[in-house]
Parts: C-alpha cells; structure tokens; sequence
C-alpha cells in the first residue's frame, strides 16, 4: 500500500480502518486507508485529526518524531493523554511493534516502544485492543484471548448465550461501543449476506437480551468505521465505507474494487438529553428564529451556541 499524497489534505478525512477516540469533547481520528483508481492507499502516519465536536471544525495537527511505517489492520487505543499504536502489516509484513504519541504536549512526537517488559505478542494484524483503567489489553485473533499488557491483572472472557427471537444478522467490521456498564452498542457491518449494514442494536449483559434500535441514519450505512461514546451518552460514529460489498460465485469470494469512503460525523442518541441540551441544539439548529436575541447572551453562553450553529450548518452540508 502507498502513503497517500499530501496536496489535498481535507480530502483525507475520508477512510476507513482506522482509529478513533474522544476526550474534552473532541474527535482524534489517525490512520485508515482511502481507495484510489482501485487501490488501497495508506493515510499519513505524521499527522491527526482533531473534530470539535460542539461545531463540527476539523483541525489538523503535525507528529514528528518515530513515525510509524504505514499500517494497515492495527490496533490504537488512548491512556491518560497517550495514543497507543500495536501491530498490524506494513509493508515488509506482520509487525509487532508499539509506537506511542502524548497528545497533551506540543508538537507531538511519535516514540518507538522499546521498553517494554514481559513477552511481546507475536506479530499480527486485524486484533483489537481496549483500555481497562490505565492498561492496554489486546485481543488476540488466533487464540481468541484477552491478553495482560503491561502488568494488567488477570482477566477472563465468559460464553454468553444470548435469546434467539430477536438477534442481529450475523456480521464483521462493525463497531460495538459500550454506553452502560451493562449496555453494549452496535452499529453496521459487514453481514453475512455480503451488504453493508445499516442497523443499530443494544444488547443487555445482563439480561443477555438483543433490542434492535430505531435511528435516522437508515441512509448511512457503514463498514470498518469507528464508534466512540461522547457526551450524553451519544455514540459518535465516523468514517467507513458506506458501500462495501463482497461478491461471491462458484470459485471466490472477491471485494467489489469501488468503495466510497465517508468523512461525516453523526451521532446516536442513547439516553434522553437534559432540558439545557435540548434548547442548546434547538438553539444552535435553528438561529434564524432568534436574530439579534442570541447578542443578549452571556459571552461563555453566545460562544458555545455559536459553535452548536457551525455544527448543525457543518451538519447540513455533510462536510
């Protein structure tokens, strides 16, 4: 896969595959792949992306330091300030290597992870990774096992038999997002029928009951994107490609060499809003009923609207 180039840099917010997380109310999103004339394309491993989520404003920030080559199918995940990098294929093959970024200083600089004790996972890619308290654990693909990193005390994973009246179709490269410690979120996917999906889903894991959720995002399906829980409870979805398809004969299954790949940010509501949501999205979603009453706000008031209006204006022109 080739590095993407650097003369258009709005146009890379589109992608898919990559990572995401959210803190202080704003979107990072790095890494993924666009697919240009067919191929896969990496995106810049020295820079990030940062979304305001109050106004929907993208900004751009530069990492120097240890880059990392361009990966595709690794794992990040966001500690205390710190993006953590692991694994995935670059171009000389499956890597095991760690790469870390703290965000919280600038510029920001890529560091290679040499330090580490214990034995490190053999290389691989496609895995995943979460944060439990102030550790990394990784999931490995081949044994299907939560791993310790970096000290974690053990942890063990539980069959759950879930009732069989109401189950999502069977699916991969979906999200699942918790929003509870007993609430588990999922959206998209690719299904077992070779279709991008579009539906939502909760499941309870403690009732291990499935409930299928109405959304107004029936027209955005998506696959390989990222979900991240926001304020309110929300589910911030980003990226994907809102048309992958498998296509499959009698001798392979092949990827449909087109895919269009999304840079919009919409959002779940998965919990009812306070009063002061509701008036500050009605608020920032409709300015033109208010005129010249908005001036009569308080100055910390007047600037978080006028960020809730460039949101829903940003929201309306789909970036």
């Amino acid at each position: 896969m080739d590095a993407a180039g650097r003369d258009a840099p709005m146009s890379r917010l589109e992608r898919s595959s990559h990572t995401a997380f959210i803190d202080n109310n704003t979107l990072y999103v790095w890494g993924g792949y666009q697919v240009v004339a067919g191929e896969d394309v990496m995106l810049p491993s020295n820079e990030i992306w940062l979304c305001d989520l109050d106004s929907g404003m993208w900004e751009r920030r530069e990492i120097t330091g240890d880059i990392p080559p361009d990966l595709s199918g690794f794992c990040g995940s966001y500690v205390n300030g710190t993006l953590f990098i692991f694994a995935g294929c670059d171009p000389v093959g499956y890597t095991n290597q760690m790469f870390s970024v703290d965000l919280t200083e600038q510029p920001c600089s890529w560091k290679k992870v040499t330090d580490a004790k214990g034995t490190t996972p053999s290389p691989r890619d496609k895995h995943s990774c979460w944060v439990h308290g102030d550790r990394v654990l990784l999931l490995l693909p081949e044994a299907s096992m939560p791993v310790p990193f970096w000290g974690t005390k053990g942890t063990s994973l539980a069959a759950c038999e879930a009732s069989s009246s109401c189950i999502p179709l069977g699916r991969s490269m979906h999200t699942m997002t918790p929003i509870s410690d007993h609430t588990l979120f999922i959206y998209g996917g690719l299904g077992t029928d070779g279709n991008t999906l579009n539906d939502a889903w909760q499941f309870n894991t403690l009732r291990k009951e499935w409930t299928k959720m109405m959304h107004p995002h029936k027209d955005k399906p998506r696959v390989s994107h990222t979900a991240c829980l926001g304020n309110d409870e929300d589910v911030v979805v980003f990226g994907g490609s809102s048309d992958f398809c498998i296509l499959m004969d009698s001798i392979a299954v092949l990827r449909a060499p087109s895919q269009q790949h999304c840079r919009d940010v919409f959002m779940f509501q998965t919990q009812p809003y306070s009063l002061f949501r509701l008036c500050e999205d009605f608020i920032g979603g409709n300015p033109q009923l208010f005129g010249k009453q908005l001036n009569w706000l308080p100055s910390k008031l007047h600037n978080k609207i006028d960020k809730r209006v460039a949101f829903f204006s940003a929201m309306r022109t789909d970036f």
